[in-house]
């Protein structure tokens, strides 16, 4: 379960930036949150909610009045389907109706779900699975498509690519559901974090131990930034414009306004690692002191490490082609791909 989870060690650099705004609040247990269109669906331990966003001011009405505990939902032909951690199975609900129904039962913590074409994805966060239902089918059962996470969680797509945050494992992942045989790669290399959100070529994430709000940059030029924290025990969030709307696990949905990115880029004088790719060297723009670091593989081990001097490459040339974190000491993560 979710509310277990341990205390993990975190690589971040943190920034003040603008406070989370309360929504609606007076909940018991607030779980998942769900954007579609302008629609905002978001469940408790009591209820399954619905608000307009276009609305001023914003309120909200109950679609489905019982128990739900999901944390993952997605939207196909007018039934939200979602993911009942407290219940163990997938389930739709006719919004038109309010009617629930079971889609697939006796499962084991299911965590995420996101729908492409006819077929539901959904991860478990005691599964190293990620497993496919085909929603046209008259009985729908689950099949495998890809392993290797710790524990899933919060899901994402973009197109046909999936986002996964691995709670007890790694960090980040993302996988082709169209290849015949889809592989994970770690996007982002931190523990703890719980569900997520992409926005062009940035990932924003919470991490459900530190209770912070974080974004990364998936092209591994940016260290990860946190851009809140406090969130109290932060479980869900998905983003309407530049809105992020964050349930924090117990009473309050939050609104957060995503920054400026060129605004922040420019107060933080941020380090930036080149070349990527590269065959030979590495280097980081706007380094003022020697700064020790580590480089880890996609599996999360040490593989090299070493000081790195201002105005200075570091030769990498002896690590096999692949990609790579490398950490400074002080918590600035970049991704980089070695090649011949």
């Amino acid at each position: 379960m979710i509310r277990n989870t341990i205390t993990f060690i975190i690589f971040f650099i943190s920034i003040g930036l603008k406070a989370q705004t309360p929504v609606f609040t007076g909940f018991t247990f607030l779980f998942g949150v769900h954007i579609e269109g302008d629609s905002l669906y978001f469940c408790d331990a009591n209820a399954l909610y619905k608000s307009n966003l276009t609305q001023t001011p914003l309120t909200y009405t109950t679609v489905y009045n019982n128990y739900l505990e999901t944390l993952g939902f997605d939207v196909y032909n007018n039934y939200l389907y979602g993911a009942s951690e407290g219940a163990d199975e997938i389930y739709k609900i006719d919004l038109s109706t309010g009617v629930r129904t079971t889609v697939l039962s006796g499962l084991s913590n299911p965590e995420g779900v996101v729908i492409i074409g006819d077929h539901l994805y959904y991860s478990s966060v005691l599964d190293s699975k990620i497993y496919a239902i085909d929603l046209t089918a008259a009985t729908p059962s689950p099949i495998p498509i890809v392993d290797g996470l710790a524990g899933g969680a919060g899901m994402y797509n973009v197109g046909t690519t999936i986002y996964v945050a691995d709670l007890y494992g790694n960090g980040i992942y993302s996988f082709n559901s169209a290849d015949t045989l889809p592989s994970l790669t770690l996007e982002v290399a931190e523990t703890s974090i719980v569900d997520l959100i992409v926005i062009g070529n940035y990932v924003y994430y919470i991490n459900l131990s530190n209770a912070t709000l974080s974004r990364a940059d998936l092209t591994g030029n940016t260290p990860n930034t946190v851009l809140l924290s406090g969130l109290g025990y932060p479980v869900s969030l998905d983003a309407h414009g530049n809105q992020l709307y964050i349930s924090d696990g117990n009473t309050t949905l939050y609104t957060y306004t995503l920054p400026s990115l060129n605004t922040e880029d420019v107060a933080l004088n941020r380090l930036n690692l080149y070349p990527n790719p590269t065959s030979e060297y590495i280097q980081l723009n706007n380094l003022k002191e020697a700064t020790d670091f580590s480089i880890y593989d996609m599996l999360g081990k040490k593989v090299l490490k070493g000081t790195m001097l201002p105005d200075t490459p570091f030769k990498i040339s002896a690590l096999e082609n692949g990609s790579y974190f490398l950490k400074t000491i002080d918590g600035q993560t970049f991704k980089f791909i070695k090649n011949r």
